[in-house]
């Protein structure tokens, strides 16, 4: 059936965070309450949320465990709302720092968390400890597999290669910077939405087919969205006529969404009386990674045969 969530996210570009920490848990509070208020499935905060505008002398404070007195807040309002939350934290655990994110239930538990692989020099200068991964980990949640990568991370296109590898369906990113670009290539290039939380910049929420559907702006902190992570993403080639069938017999029970540029369609279901499942076995539809891997198994078969008709 279609897995739909209500996906907000929240940027500071504008407000630069407060001059305390304790007015940073109370920003917090104000822009989960709003994105509660939406009815999000899921709220997201920037990178290192606490420490944000605090000046730097005071920033020792903002490092705290995991739990601790910001966790609680965050996990107060995920149970409040009754929504997951998504948020960029300062952690100290043990005797090292850690940029890290932590996905908070809807009652409140810690789901997940994810330490950034790659901090940049000037994290690293000041202590912190870089995550190490076999696999980047992908946590499950009632509407989907949502993982999470950080800032500096956008720089290295192997995480989120290897993020789509381990079934995220979902990216959190939690940033300083807005990412540009790069995240509408990867949420393209891995058929996964990207839900970008940023306090310089934009946060954006963008589909599978890497376009923005919905952003923050001047005045405007927190932007929200439905995705379906059920839907998926087709080649054009050999699937004109299914797209066209498809309208005729399903009609408002189906979205289709074409590219004019890009060769590929994405289809979302509206009715759980049609699941992806059942349309693609209705209509024959094979999705454009099942098409270029039996593309690639044909062309392995007739290079085979060449050679042995020339060998």
């Amino acid at each position: 059936m279609p897995r739909k969530a209500l996906v907000a996210t929240a940027c500071v570009g504008h407000m630069s965070g407060r001059p305390t920490i304790a007015a940073n848990h109370e920003l917090a509070v104000e822009l989960l309450d709003q994105m509660g208020g939406l009815g999000a499935d899921l709220a997201c905060l920037p990178e290192e949320f606490t420490y944000l505008g605090v000046p730097q002398a005071e920033r020792e404070n903002a490092w705290e465990p995991i739990p601790g007195p910001t966790s609680e807040i965050y996990a107060a309002k995920a149970r409040q709302h009754g929504m997951y939350v998504a948020a960029g934290m300062c952690e100290v655990r043990g005797d090292v720092r850690i940029n890290t994110s932590v996905l908070f239930g809807r009652q409140g538990e810690i789901v997940g968390q994810y330490d950034k692989i790659h901090p940049t020099l000037g994290e690293l200068e000041a202590g912190t400890v870089p995550g190490v991964y076999t696999d980047v980990p992908v946590f499950e949640t009632d509407f989907g597999k949502v993982g999470m990568l950080i800032c500096f991370d956008v720089d290295y296109p192997e995480e989120w290669a290897r993020i789509g590898e381990s079934g995220a369906e979902l990216v959190v990113f939690p940033s300083m910077c807005d990412g540009g670009l790069r995240l509408r290539a990867y949420a393209w290039l891995h058929s996964y939405v990207i839900v970008s939380s940023v306090s310089g910049g934009r946060s954006r929420i963008i589909d599978k087919l890497g376009d923005e559907i919905a952003a923050s702006g001047l005045g405007v902190h927190v932007a929200h969205a439905t995705v379906d992570l059920e839907a998926e993403v087709f080649h054009y080639d050999m699937q004109f006529q299914q797209i066209r069938q498809m309208q005729t017999d399903l009609g408002h029970k189906v979205t289709i969404v074409g590219t004019r540029d890009d060769g590929v369609f994405m289809v979302e279901s509206n009715d759980d009386a049609w699941p992806m499942t059942r349309i693609k076995s209705e209509y024959g539809l094979e999705n454009w990674v099942e098409y270029h891997e039996r593309s690639a198994r044909e062309a392995e078969r007739v290079l085979a045969q060449q050679s042995m008709v020339t060998g």
